[in-house]
């Protein structure tokens, strides 16, 4: 009897064996590119566009790992508090069908920063140049006057700077300066990466362009700084589309790139010296061209492991999470076959039984030096996303409260101390010394309940901004009928979560340039004007920037309606035809739902690309 106990137990034992847990449903895996084994990488937001040169693995150097944990490239908006109205890069209008062109002129320093409302530049009413402070000048304006103004912490990147062209033919240079200025992550990244290898390159780049009479640039050379900049600035701009000169003729322009490392305060280069030779002067021949990085960067184009994507798949559905980020570095024998497979970012079975995959693979591109491979897996519920949540009583973030909702009402500076401090902790964790090989950054979500009052949205927003964190706004919001509401960002992130980690150096930031940047970075805007939206208790203004125009509407109960109406009449006009940027914020005695409101709305027009922002930070903000 005994032994028959014992057997049908062993059965049952056997019959009963604990499985692994794994993931059936659809797992997506998207695989990046390879770089030197000391790189660290990061799964956030990547410039748009890469290169098959620029992310070739032999042309990665080691990351500084006391860089910034938040790299992001350098832009043109404005420094200090100001720079959160930074909305993107383009520039005076409707090419040169600008309907508000007879108002601004196309030349440097009009109406730039006057009377309070300049969103770039240190002149009267700008931004200011404090730490962390706020001074008291005239309303609409941050600082006193040229003085001290609020600004965040500034992110230890690069810098580019565009001097004024040059230009010899029928084509406005503001036109040409706007085009530019929309290629200029591309261009800070041909410098980027060369700085990865010469870490004191600093200096211009001259670079000298023909543009076609259907807009093409026909012939594109640049010189100075160093051959390998000169020649990916001369392919950055040779792929650039110009609007058709007049009269079908061509268009000669000359162009100075100024490029600094991190901290440096050179100046911002001149404008071209030299005048282009007239357009109907036979142009010089044209060097032999050299190879110019001009194909678009595939993820998977380099990574050796993409021939054993069904075993990677199948080890990762056995992760405890269906979603994360993952770097594997490969070492590899002479044949450039990889010998030895470490796995990061995945439970330690899943890194296992990766590694026993990755071994055998070989080498994607010429060399024997081990690499470091990233890819992405899953997908990343929002509700998982680290968050600053606004509830009803206080201000919580990582579960923990950082002001009560009565402090932070009373708040008198720009910024809640604890909430600040929590996140600077964040950000000098990343950069430790023994921080992961890969991390996933953001983005993060600012979630306030409807009825939470702006002055602590905007407190909060000010926190953000002094941290240099990077959280956008999100909003309780019905999907369908019926169903219940759920957090959604306002402005739509582009990916799905996590993206494909790219190496430390290499990345942007969700919320670029909407947050703080490094003011050494700052160069005057001069053709762009912004449209602004401001809810206060009574009214809700539209203003046009520069121009300093302002549109009244009173909230008397229609007053959305009558947003939307004239929002759709401003997208539908020449000047912001092609544009999809729009800025919002809220006093302090409204609520989060009215801004949400007007957000909606704005979206609703055709502006896609709207902002909430803090009101200090408004292009244009009537006085009142």
């Amino acid at each position: 009897m005994s032994r028959w106990v014992v057997a049908v137990a062993l059965v049952a034992a056997t019959g009963c064996e604990k499985k692994e847990p794994r993931f059936e449903g659809p797992l997506r895996v998207d695989f990046g590119d390879c770089a030197s084994a000391q790189v660290r990488w990061v799964s956030g937001p990547r410039p748009e566009a890469f290169t098959a040169e620029q992310a070739d693995s032999g042309k990665v150097a080691a990351a500084d790992p006391a860089a910034e944990p938040h790299p992001q490239p350098a832009d043109t908006n404005g420094g200090a508090f100001a720079s959160l109205t930074g909305t993107g890069d383009i520039g005076s209008g409707f090419d040169d069908q600008n309907i508000y062109g007879g108002l601004l002129g196309n030349e440097v320093g009009e109406m730039q920063g006057g009377f309070g409302y300049g969103r770039a530049g240190f002149g009267p009413g700008g931004g200011g140049t404090g730490w962390g402070t706020i001074g008291t000048g005239k309303y609409g304006t941050i600082g006193h006057g040229a003085g001290t103004g609020l600004r965040g912490r500034s992110a230890n990147v690069p810098t580019t700077s565009i001097g004024q062209p040059a230009a010899q033919g029928d084509l406005d240079k503001a036109i040409i300066r706007r085009y530019i200025k929309r290629n200029l992550q591309k261009l800070t990244y041909c410098y980027e990466k060369q700085l990865l290898v010469k870490p004191k390159l600093a200096g211009t780049v001259n670079a000298q362009f023909t543009i076609g009479a259907n807009g093409s640039v026909v012939d594109s050379k640049a010189s100075g700084l160093d051959p390998e900049v000169a020649s990916c600035v001369a392919g950055v701009i040779k792929d650039i589309e110009f609007p058709k000169p007049k009269g079908a003729g061509v268009v000669i322009v000359k162009y100075p790139f100024t490029f600094r490392p991190a901290g440096s305060t050179d100046p911002a280069p001149a404008p071209a010296s030299a005048d282009p030779p007239p357009p109907d002067e036979p142009a010089k021949p044209a060097d032999p061209p050299k190879p110019a990085p001009t194909k678009p960067y595939q993820p998977d184009a380099h990574d050796p492991l993409v021939a054993r994507r069904a075993e990677i798949e199948e080890c990762l559905r056995k992760n405890p999470r269906p979603y994360g980020a993952v770097v594997v570095q490969l070492d590899y024998d002479g044949s450039g076959s990889a010998t030895q497979a470490t796995v990061h970012g995945v439970d330690r079975a899943v890194a296992e039984c990766i590694a026993k995959a990755a071994k055998g693979v070989k080498r994607a591109t010429p060399g024997s030096g081990a690499q470091r491979c990233s890819l992405a897996f899953g997908d990343m519920p929002l509700d998982t996303l680290p968050a600053i949540d606004i509830t009803s009583s206080a201000v919580v973030f990582g579960g923990k409260p950082m002001a009560t909702l009565d402090a932070a009402m009373h708040e008198d500076g720009f910024k809640i101390g604890l909430l600040y401090e929590a996140l600077d902790g964040e950000r000098k964790a990343w950069s430790a010394p023994d921080a992961p090989v890969v991390a996933i950054r953001g983005p993060g979500v600012i979630r306030p309940v409807d009825a939470t009052p702006m002055k602590i949205v905007n407190v909060v927003l000010g926190s953000v901004a002094v941290a240099a964190a990077d959280y956008s706004l999100a909003a309780l919001t019905t999907a369908r009928p019926g169903q219940p509401a759920t957090w959604q960002p306002l402005r739509a992130f582009g990916a799905k979560l996590p993206v494909i980690p790219v190496p430390v150096g290499t990345g942007g930031r969700w919320n670029a340039p909407a947050l703080a940047r490094d003011p050494s970075a700052a160069v005057a805007d001069d053709e762009r004007v912004n449209l602004s939206i401001l809810v206060t208790k009574t009214t809700v203004w539209i203003g046009l920037s520069r121009v300093n125009e302002f549109q009244e509407i009173r909230r008397d109960g229609s007053e959305w309606d009558a947003l939307a109406k004239a929002l759709a009449a401003h997208k539908a006009s020449a000047f912001f035809v092609d544009r999809s940027d729009v800025e919002l914020a809220g006093e302090d005695e409204v609520t989060y739902r009215d801004v949400v409101t007007a957000f909606e709305r704005a979206r609703a027009a055709g502006f896609s690309d709207a902002r909430v922002i803090h009101p200090y930070a408004l292009s244009a903000r009537p006085v009142q």
